[in-house]
């Protein structure tokens, strides 16, 4: 029988292409194993670096690992935002079994679900949002519901009993010279020697002998105090700050996800916390406002929105005037006195944009629409006797780039930009007033930066700006949403 050249090549072709299917399919797989297996290795060096330093939290002796209060945390900034998905999932496991080192893990590893999040709301292009993994929503609504209060850390005393009864004398000798400068909610407390400068020169001739003791018995407690209790106490405290900003955080999160039931969870928790006047409540309602101009309630449906604006409502009725909203989940005592809050005033702006959920949408989902360092537009210099209205338009042309811009300077060196990037501005905002930079309190930093934001969007419209384009509404809107805490 003669053979069939023809076939005999189609045959070997055939078999080629098979082969070489085969090898293509093999070598993908292989691809797609490499980066699963990279992405596994990342995260897993995430959380064994994190969970070390979590469990030396409590420790009194110098840590081996030492616990870090800024972010991003380096084994994190390793990290993609590919990574959220399988970082969620492990943020449900078990980690250490104390509360304190688990929200610590959790604060750090929030961002990069974030990153994950706004990915996938970006791929939506305004379209239906690509499925979540099956169990992120849930994951996510048990953190939130096992949210932890805000709670005073776990302090160990420093002193002995003879420096507890000095340290007991200088609080009264304090508030002997305390003075308050300025108006609610703008009003600084001040008490030592820096409170001096606000006396009258008779007030000050009164305190400055208080203020000598008080110098002289801070000397003797300094001399008692314990340098590895005081790093202990340290460690504490920034853990308090970190307590509220997970819960802020995650309640993004929440929102972020595009579920209706995470968003009603949002707003019960809201109503509830604001019910016990507790500042809990007024710290889900600024992520709240956060999603919103970032974009993420415009993912949902109008009846979600409708749902969310009546809880809100419900939540306000009963809360319009200002009032003391505590810290934890107790009381408030007598001796402490947090800001006066309404919340009727804090979430009007809010509940009237979802009166009209296309309000609401006019935020969208995006990339920043500055990317990186922009370069100034150059103008000038101008001479009187030929200033023209082309030269006039080249200065507005200048400064309002330079507006938008600084808006989006991320950087800690330009964080005290006239116009700082939302982002920047509700870091500063979730630790209140209470936040201190290298020991220097940035008090009057944030309790004025809802007048430069004014400021700034004031002079926009002035230069004719209009208030319908994307950029500036949303810039009106922060300032209408903000409340100084």
């Amino acid at each position: 029988m003669e053979s069939n050249p023809i076939g005999a090549v189609w045959c070997r072709v055939v078999v080629l292409c098979v082969a070489g299917a085969l090898c293509i399919s093999l070598c993908v797989q292989a691809d797609a194993t490499d980066t699963a297996d990279a992405g596994t290795a990342r995260v897993d060096a995430a959380f064994d670096r994190l969970i070390a330093e979590a469990q030396e939290l409590g420790s009194l002796k110098a840590p081996e690992h030492r616990a870090v209060f800024t972010r991003p945390h380096r084994v994190v900034r390793a990290l993609e935002p590919g990574d959220g998905a399988e970082v969620l999932r492990r943020l449900d496991g078990k980690l250490t079994g104390d509360v304190y080192g688990d929200t610590y893990i959790r604060w750090h590893l929030l961002p990069i679900v974030h990153d994950w999040l706004h990915a996938r709301a970006v791929e939506s292009s305004g379209g239906s949002l690509p499925e979540l993994p099956a169990g992120s929503v849930r994951v996510l609504s048990k953190l939130f519901q096992d949210m932890p209060a805000e709670t005073k850390a776990r302090y160990e005393s420093p002193l002995s009993e003879e420096g507890k009864r000095i340290e007991a004398r200088l609080g009264g000798l304090r508030s002997q010279t305390r003075v308050t400068v300025g108006v609610p909610p703008f009003e600084k407390t001040y008490s030592g020697r820096s409170a001096l400068p606000h006396m009258t020169p008779s007030a000050r001739r009164r305190a400055e002998p208080i203020v000598k003791q008080i110098e002289t018995l801070q000397n003797q407690i300094k001399q008692m105090r314990s340098r590895d209790v005081d790093k202990l106490n340290d460690r504490h405290r920034e853990l308090a700050k970190a307590f509220r900003e997970y819960r802020c955080d995650l309640t993004y999160a929440m929102i972020q996800a595009g579920d209706r039931k995470a968003l009603g969870e949002v707003g019960s928790a809201i109503g509830s916390l604001i019910r016990k006047r507790q500042r809990a409540g007024l710290d889900l309602t600024q992520s709240t406002y956060k999603a919103m101009h970032d974009g993420y309630l415009g993912l949902y449906d109008d009846r979600a929105l409708a749902q969310l604006r009546a809880r809100l409502l419900k939540a306000g009725a009963g809360a319009r005037e200002y009032e003391r909203y505590n810290g934890g989940d107790k009381p408030v005592s007598a001796d402490v006195r947090p800001k006066m809050r309404s919340f009727g005033a804090y979430s009007a702006h809010l509940i009237g944009l979802l009166e009209d959920p296309g309000r609401v949408r006019v935020f969208v989902v995006k990339q920043s629409d500055v990317q990186g360092e922009q370069p100034s537009i150059p103008y000038g210099p101008f001479d009187p006797q030929t200033l023209s209205i082309d030269d006039i338009r080249s200065v507005i042309r200048a400064a309002t780039h330079e507006l938008y811009t600084a808006e989006h300077q991320r950087s800690e060196a330009k964080a005290r930009a006239v116009l700082p990037h939302e982002g920047v501005r509700h870091d500063s905002m979730y630790w209140s007033l209470n936040r201190y930079d290298k020991g220097t309190p940035r008090y009057q930093e944030v309790v004025y930066e809802t007048g430069n934001h004014a400021l700034a969007c004031w002079a926009m419209l002035a230069a004719g700006q209009s208030y319908q384009a994307p950029r500036l509404n949303r810039r009106i809107s922060w300032v209408l949403s903000s409340d100084t805490p």
